[in-house]
């Protein structure tokens, strides 16, 4: 099963930033849609080393975060695809529900820090 957070999504001036990571026990490739057309785009593979210590799944790849870069686009209709051989999940961006994760996730990280 494929685990995932997005983390970041800046959205300005033809241009997307996203930051989170994934992971399985094999390899995730990652891959970006706009509608049903796959979007050339900048990937970046991340170590995250509190991801693998805090999410206890035996895996391979030690570059579970990314940092995806998209120019001429909006986030309005676009996919993050996460695939392995085994598994497939898709992440709408344009999903209202999307926002508020961000938003409680971004005051969780405080709160765990000042509280343990």
């Amino acid at each position: 099963m494929i685990r995932y957070t997005i983390e970041r999504i800046v959205d300005s001036d033809e241009k997307v930033l996203i930051e989170g990571w994934a992971i399985d026990k094999l390899p995730v490739d990652i891959i970006l849609y706009n509608g049903k057309q796959k979007l050339e785009c900048s990937i970046t593979r991340i170590p995250r080393g509190d991801v693998l210590a805090s999410v206890h799944v035996q895996t391979s790849d030690n570059e579970v975060g990314f940092r995806i870069e998209a120019d001429g686009v909006s986030s309005k209709n676009l996919r993050i695809v996460f695939q392995t051989q085994e598994n497939r999940v898709v992440y709408k961006l344009n999903s209202r529900w999307n926002g508020l994760h961000i938003r409680l996730f971004a005051k969780l990280i405080p709160y765990l820090k000042r509280n343990g």
